[in-house]
């Protein structure tokens, strides 16, 4: 077995072991929207809750314990023979992965900081539907258009009774 292969054993095993209430970053086919905001007071909340991220406390949870796994998946004839020199085997899969654990720590504690202060303002988490989904992958990702188009589906009653999760 190969140590790329392993390595994503060892780490899809931390995740399935890790809690249920785990990775909770918001989807991308997901929004926040309130009936009847109007778009001045919709972009004010938007901003006052991302500002709120910037400089959070964030802890960083520890991995699972890996160095015992390593010899458990490199055959003895390739653990015999790394000697000074002679490395045979060299992946980024155990960096890479760890980095996409940091990443998801703290997404997950900036996405929760941020659904509080929506939450408190008295928005709602609506799922897009997918005609919703390909008008917005149409619009250029920070535009006064696709605002305004999300603004349109938060602030209509229907949309959020119909879509709201």
């Amino acid at each position: 077995m190969n140590v790329r292969l392993a390595t994503m054993i060892v780490l899809g095993l931390a995740l399935i072991g890790a809690p249920a209430d785990a990775l909770k970053v918001k989807k991308r086919n997901e929004s926040w929207g309130k009936p009847g905001v109007t778009f001045a007071q919709y972009r004010a909340d938007a901003r006052e809750c991302a500002s709120l991220t910037y400089g959070a406390p964030i802890k960083l949870n520890p991995l699972p314990p890996m160095g015992s796994g390593y010899g458990v998946f490199v055959p003895v004839s390739l653990a015999s023979k790394l000697t000074p020199g002679k490395v045979q085997i060299y992946t980024t899969t155990l960096v890479e992965g760890v980095k996409h654990a940091a990443w998801m720590d703290v997404s997950e504690q900036l996405q929760l900081i941020l659904d509080r202060c929506l939450v408190e303002k008295g928005y709602t988490r609506f799922r897009l539907t997918s005609a919703q989904m390909d008008q917005l992958d149409r619009l250029k990702r920070v535009s006064p258009e696709r605002q305004q188009y999300l603004y349109r589906l938060g602030s209509d009653a229907h949309v959020i009774a119909a879509q709201g999760i």
